[in-house]
Formats: structure tokens, C-alpha cells, sequence
């Protein structure tokens, strides 16, 4: 769920983070997190007017939109609170050519407080990790909080229960199959190439052509690194779900 009307949902989600394009460098990645850190402090300060200062003219604009009353700005801020994550830790980052826009991609943690049980949810005392990205955008010179999401944490992600080559004939020709998701790893073989990526947190195997074939085809291998997302096209294979023989990649550019 995109969480850009700034309060943010500890829910599971395809995030896309393409390591194609340029990293944050380390100064300003430790200023983003500066003002990550202020945003979270104000929330749980209760500042809720010292939190929007922080934002982007434009998420600044939908939260007040939606915290017109005094009633609208405790229930806002309550719910802020509980999606403050106690830990965080970036694992990739993308700063765009204009460096104006840069994304943080994180794995979070938060322990779900005493006497906030929900139904389906995780008891109290539980540590839940998720991926979390946090977006930002510079106006007038200066770096602002601008968008939140939160995912699958792919560290966590398993591999496939069988990442065995199989031979074309344990495919369906007829069963054509279409899927993407965020790469968690790529391993280049000499006689093939396996991509897992995870759907909703669960992993899945695609087997493309050996490294030299895939640039003969168009296709970067640079850009087959974790967190780039990929959609595939291929046929399923004839018992096990999770794998698919490729004949299409597409890597989904960073916007």
C-alpha cells in the first residue's frame, strides 16, 4: 500500500527499487535519515504541526486535508505512532540524475506494544520486520519527507524449494505464464542463468539463458541485482509452481 497521504500501513506489498540507477551517497544519505528520525520524534512528541513542516509541499497539502478537527489530529497521530519503527536499516538507496529525488530502502523492525491486538494481527510482544522505503524530494535547496511504503522484508525471503535446471521438457509448452516482482538474487551458471524473486514474499524461480546470451538478447546483466523489479515471461513448469522458464525480461526503470 503507498502510504503517500502520510500515514503509513505496516502492510505487505511489491516494492519496486531498481539498482540500476545512482546511489545516494553516504553525506547525504546520513541527512536523510536526519530528517527521517525528526519526523518520526515529532510524531511520537505528539508534534503533529512540526511533523508536517518536514514534508513536501505536496503531502503536506493531503495531510491537512485530512486532519481538519482536533478529533481527525489525535486519531492521526495515534495511528502515526504505531507505525514509527523502532529500528532501521538501509540495504539500498537511488538518488535520481537531477538529485532531487532520492529513496531510501530499508528493513524495519517495530515490537507490537501491550494492548494493541488486532485481529489476524501479530500478538503483543511480537518484532515485526518489514521492508520500508522512504522517499524524498528537495525543494528550494532542501531535502523533504515525501513518501512511505512498507513491503516484504527480502532478507527473509526463502529460495525455492527446488533451484534444480530442469531440462525443457519438464515445462508446459502450452501454459504460458506471466509474473514480476522484486529480485532477491541472481546466480549466473555457466549454462543458465536463475533469477528468485518474490511475490508477496514468496519466492519463485525463473531460468533464463547463460550470461552471454542474455546480452545477445538485450538484456543488461548489471541490472539483474537484488531489489530491481522484473517481470517475466515464460512457461510453467509441469509439477512445481514456483519455477517458470523465461524467454522475456523486463527490468522497471527507476522514476
Amino acid at each position: 500500500m503507498k502510504c503517500r497521504r502520510w500515514l503509513p500501513a505496516w502492510a505487505f506489498l511489491l516494492l519496486a527499487f531498481p539498482a540500476i540507477a545512482a546511489p545516494v551517497d553516504p553525506q547525504t544519505q546520513q541527512q536523510l535519515l536526519g530528517i527521517l528520525d525528526s519526523y518520526n520524534n515529532a510524531i511520537v512528541a505528539g508534534k503533529l504541526d512540526a511533523a508536517m513542516a518536514l514534508m513536501s509541499a505536496q503531502l503536506r497539502g493531503q495531510a491537512k486535508a485530512h486532519v481538519k478537527t482536533e478529533k481527525d489530529r489525535r486519531e492521526a497521530l495515534a495511528m502515526a505512532r504505531m507505525m514509527v519503527p523502532d529500528t532501521v536499516s538501509v540495504v539500498h538507496t537511488f538518488i535520481d540524475p537531477s538529485e532531487a529525488h532520492a529513496r531510501l530502502v530499508t528493513v524495519a523492525t517495530k515490537v507490537i506494544p501491550k494492548g494493541q491486538a488486532y485481529p489476524g494481527g501479530p500478538p503483543p510482544g511480537t518484532t515485526v520486520r518489514n521492508g520500508m522505503t522512504v522517499s524524498f524530494t528537495k525543494e528550494g535547496g532542501t531535502w523533504k519527507f515525501d513518501e512511505q511504503m512498507f513491503g516484504a522484508d527480502l532478507s527473509e525471503a526463502a529460495g525455492c524449494k527446488s533451484e534444480t535446471f530442469d531440462p525443457a521438457s519438464s515445462y508446459d509448452p502450452d501454459r504460458h505464464v506471466s509474473a514480476g516482482g522484486p529480485i532477491v538474487r541472481a546466480d549466473f551458471k555457466p549454462d543458465y542463468t536463475l533469477i528468485v524473486f518474490s511475490v508477496v514474499g514468496d519466492a519463485n524461480c525463473a531460468f533464463l539463458p547463460a550470461k552471454p546470451d542474455l546480452t545477445r538478447l538485450g538484456i543488461d546483466p548489471a541490472s539483474l541485482v537484488p531489489y530491481a523489479i522484473v517481470t517475466l515471461n515464460g512457461i510453467a513448469h509441469r509439477t512445481d509452481p514456483q519455477k517458470m522458464l523465461a524467454d522475456g525480461v523486463q527490468v522497471q526503470p527507476e522514476q
